[in-house]
């Protein structure tokens, strides 16, 4: 069960290759997701149930379709961690979503997390996890997120981007022999997140409607954790860096299931995402002057996503 450690498909999976195939649902849309990921290993299930005020009518110009005002209570679990909360969302037009919104998050002490850490320069690395899960605690916090979806379309072409940012605190205890809990990993976006603290993640895809079941695109995505690095040595703030930035790369393949008739529910979808890693101080084989560069894994292995999403209207 250690292979856990890493847990959890990072939630832009979410957004995969839906929104652009997909008519304006009725007011009260729902949505289930249960995916995996490989590098690092991870489960989750995520349920949204939701409310939407249409502003405008499906006669309007197609700019103004799918406009918007909503809100959105969420459950997100897995074997490490439960996150509960809601979302606020705002589409003034078609290709402009906003969101604000809240979770409460509450870890088990399983697989070695939570664990705290004193600097964003220390080993936060999957091996970490693994070898010292008598360190994990469990722990309960706040994460407040905000972001920001825009997307074109250009016959069967889709240019899309969304931006979100996440605020957290976790309330753990201190490491022996350090007197803060500067940062800890989160298993959701892979990142050493620093502790009431600020960190942003970024998904650029072109996606080609291929057919009504198919969809084919790239993506690319980033990450950057804003860590307070006072009193840090330059060595240690050139490892704080090396943490807070990290990059992938890589095909996203969709494909939806022919429905069923008699059912209200949209057809199932089956999301695919293979990326490289192009930056990440423990997914790239290691970084020169890192001390702890033999716990990274190869820059060869891939990130592996693969989700199951069904969804609809009550």
């Amino acid at each position: 069960m250690k292979k856990f450690a890493g847990l959890l498909l990072c939630t832009f999976v979410l957004q995969s290759g839906a929104a652009a195939q997909t008519q304006p649902p009725g007011n009260f849309p729902w949505q289930n997701m249960t995916a995996l990921r490989y590098n690092p290993l991870g489960l989750f299930n995520e349920t949204r149930l939701s409310y939407r005020h249409w502003l405008y009518d499906a006669s309007e110009k197609p700019i103004l379709k799918g406009s918007h005002l909503g809100g959105s209570g969420v459950l997100f679990t897995s074997p490490a961690l439960v996150q509960a909360g809601a979302d606020l969302e705002f589409a003034p037009l078609a290709i402009l979503n906003l969101t604000a919104g809240y979770r409460l998050v509450g870890y088990f002490g399983a697989f070695g997390m939570q664990q705290s850490y004193g600097s964003p320069a220390a080993d936060w690395s999957d091996k970490q996890r693994s070898d010292q899960t008598g360190l994990a605690q469990s722990s309960l916090g706040n994460m407040f997120t905000f972001g920001a979806q825009k997307q074109l379309r250009f016959g069967n072409i889709v240019v899309r981007n969304l931006f979100r940012g996440f605020w957290q605190e976790q309330r753990l205890n201190l490491r022996p022999g350090e007197s803060q809990v500067a940062a800890f990993y989160d298993p959701v976006l892979d990142i050493l997140q620093p502790n009431r603290g600020l960190a942003i993640v970024n998904d650029a895809d072109i996606l080609w409607l291929a057919s009504d079941h198919w969809t084919f695109g790239i993506r690319y995505n980033f990450s950057h954790a804003f860590y307070n690095t006072d009193g840090l040595s330059g060595v240690e703030r050139a490892l704080a860096d090396e943490s807070a930035f990290q990059q992938r790369i890589g095909p996203l393949i969709t494909y939806r299931l022919k429905p069923d008739p008699n059912r209200t529910a949209q057809a199932p979808m089956l999301i695919l995402l293979v990326q490289f890693h192009l930056t990440h101080r423990f997914r790239t084989g290691g970084v020169g002057g890192d001390p702890f560069s033999g716990q990274a894994v190869n820059q060869a292995v891939p990130y592996i996503g693969l989700a199951y999403r069904v969804a609809g209207d009550f």
